[in-house]
């Protein structure tokens, strides 16, 4: 069931933003976030604020419908506490970021087991194969939310997809769309500081950085770019960010799961 309506107070902050950016987490959406906000930082002449709430920004990073799942109040999840509002899912620009979710779950295994904590916590502790299946954050619950999202908005003039696998191939490319469809200035200089900026080598520096001292990294946010052991690579937000990595993780009988919700999945997205 997805809730299509948001009764709490959180849906003022969605009538404030100009356009949305959506995603199931670990599809790219922190890579696509670093660039927009050094990028509408440095067209404006302002210091970049890639977690907190600026001027600079009205873009709204939300998992939607995911997100609400995940809340851990039954009451916060009726109300759609984290759901775009109705109102708002048709009428606002909207950028999908999607991933192969054979991928993505190995990536989201490493973010439930390894960097869960404080107030980001969760209360999944299993296996790999264990997640897979997992009613609440299982690949079948991947795929029956982005299928949802792409059939309810494709048909929309203001509805842009872009995949993960074609940011890795050609970033330039990729985000240059996103600039294009959001209406924004094309200035090259910074769109080329910009890619420098939010590259995977110095995504990783300003994590590494963040795990020793958090207060070097202040105006970047305590757990958006923070390791959950500096020593242990796998903790890291920015992982290793391969194309068919999956495979080094899952066993055979995983893969026979994957590929089984794998069929549910639009061929709109193009993973086969």
């Amino acid at each position: 069931m997805f809730v299509t309506w948001n009764l709490s107070s959180k849906a003022k902050a969605f009538d404030q933003a100009d356009a949305f950016v959506i995603s199931v987490p670990k599809s790219g959406r922190t890579w696509l976030r670093v660039f927009l906000s050094k990028y509408l930082a440095e067209l404006k002449g302002q210091q970049i604020e890639l977690f907190e709430t600026s001027p600079v920004q009205k873009i709204k990073y939300t998992h939607d419908f995911w997100e609400n799942r995940a809340e851990p109040r039954l009451y916060g999840r009726i109300r759609g506490i984290r759901v775009i509002p109705k109102q708002h899912r048709q009428n606002k620009p909207k950028v999908l970021i999607v991933r192969d979710p054979r991928d993505l779950m190995v990536s989201l295994y490493f973010q439930l087991t390894k960097r869960s904590f404080g107030k980001h916590s969760s209360n999944f502790s299993g296996t790999l194969s264990e997640l897979l299946v997992d009613k609440k954050f299982g690949v079948k619950k991947v795929v029956e939310t982005m299928n949802f999202w792409y059939r309810e908005w494709h048909r929309l003039d203001n509805f842009l997809m872009i995949r993960y696998e074609d940011a890795k191939a050609d970033d330039a490319a990729t985000f240059r769309r996103v600039l294009d469809f959001l209406n924004v200035k094309f200035d090259e200089a910074i769109f080329q500081v910009s890619l420098d900026y939010s590259s995977f080598d110095n995504m990783k520096k300003i994590e590494k950085i963040g795990g020793v001292d958090k207060t070097l990294v202040s105006g970047i946010g305590v757990y958006a770019l923070v390791p959950g052991d500096v020593d242990d690579p796998e903790s890291f937000k920015v992982r290793k960010g391969k194309v068919g990595n999956y495979k080094e993780y899952m066993s055979d009988a995983d893969l026979v799961v994957v590929a089984e919700a794998m069929k549910k999945m639009d061929p709109a997205f193009g993973y086969f």
